[in-house]
């Protein structure tokens, strides 16, 4: 039953509360943009909570918004907001419900209230959503991120550039702390699911996209995503594109702030390792290719491989000039003209 469930328990990995991840399969199916077949696993975990734990219990809640989920990517509004309606209701009945599910309560409504463009609802529930999250496993956490990177689309949604690109500068930021804290404490890969690093990927790549859309590729906040991304597909063993991603924020600060800042030469240390070990994975190194298709290292176990062998050593973080310039004003108006044909949906983040 646990394995159907949206949150699996986990030790925390600052001893404090524990955390829970979203690692089975109906989530993952979510995330890999086929809700139509998490569907069939939240019915039958639905299911089994009834006969289990009884009508009314919390452990229907997380079935629920699995539910949920699955229709919001289906863009099925109104069955979304019934299985919302549901799951609010039950944690009402259970006082003593846990902050990991309200949170993720809290996030769908925000999720909705965005794709229905009720922006200031989507708001006051995203912030509650960080609220509890934070209670739950820390400001800082990349769970916690997720919430952020919605109040971003919410912002975005309002045409409030400013506060949309201080909320996606804190993704960028939580991200890259995770990063540089997974080189230093190995054994935390353990507490962190495949279907959380894919996620955090997409988020990234979307922050990514949208910098360059109202920064321009040039700005040194895009070569910051850049450089983010990259060190997430390195740590996810996906060396080739993590090289691309390098590369080009090496060029975007070695533009930006010269050759000798110390910001590029972090970039450039990063971007120096990527190549060597291309060079070794090109001339063979005794491995086998992954599940991607790039070389992979002998001996390795575990659904991440050789990771924090290939990491590289020393990871200080690029300086981000803050706060965050706005493009002109002439930008601005010209980018709410284009939003037709260049929106970013804030359910699922996909261009319609």
């Amino acid at each position: 039953l646990e394995t159907l469930e949206r949150w699996t328990p986990t030790k925390d990995p600052g001893g404090g509360a524990r955390t829970r991840t979203p690692n089975p399969l109906p989530y993952k199916r979510i995330l890999d943009d086929i809700g139509e077949l998490a569907i069939p696993g939240a019915v039958q975990a639905l299911a089994f909570c009834k006969d289990v734990y009884g009508e009314g219990a919390i452990q229907m809640v997380p079935p629920y918004l699995l539910l949920a989920e699955a229709n919001l990517d289906l863009r099925r509004l109104q069955q979304a907001e019934e299985f919302l309606s549901l799951a609010n209701w039950t944690v009402l009945k259970n006082p003593d419900c846990s902050s990991a599910i309200r949170s993720q309560l809290h996030r769908n409504f925000g999720k909705l209230y965005s794709a229905q463009e009720r922006f200031a609802d989507a708001l006051r529930e995203l912030s509650k959503d960080v609220y509890h999250s934070a209670l739950e496993v820390g400001p800082e956490h990349i769970d916690t991120s997720v919430g952020y990177f919605h109040m971003g689309n919410a912002f975005y949604g309002q045409q409030r550039i400013e506060n949309a690109l201080a909320m996606f500068d804190k993704v960028v930021e939580i991200w890259y702390k995770f990063l540089s804290s997974v080189r230093a404490e190995p054994e935390r890969v353990e507490d962190f699911s495949e279907a959380q690093l894919n996620e955090g990927l997409d988020m990234l790549n979307r922050i990514l996209e949208m910098r360059a859309k109202l920064l321009g590729q040039g700005h040194i906040a895009t070569g910051e995503a850049n450089y983010t991304v990259g060190l997430l597909l390195l740590f996810m063993g996906k060396h080739q594109d993590a090289l691309k991603q390098v590369q080009a924020a090496h060029d975007v600060y070695e533009n930006h702030l010269g050759p000798e800042h110390s910001s590029t030469s972090d970039v450039a240390e990063v971007l120096r390792q990527l190549q060597s070990s291309s060079v070794m994975f090109a001339e063979g190194d005794g491995g086998k290719p992954g599940e991607d298709g790039l070389p992979g290292t002998a001996g390795s176990a575990g659904p991440f491989g050789s990771i924090l062998s290939s990491f590289p050593d020393n990871l200080p973080r690029a300086q981000t000039q803050s706060p965050i310039p706005l493009p002109p004003k002439s930008r601005q108006v010209a980018t709410a003209e284009s939003d037709d044909a260049m929106r970013m949906s804030p359910v699922d983040g996909v261009r319609r």
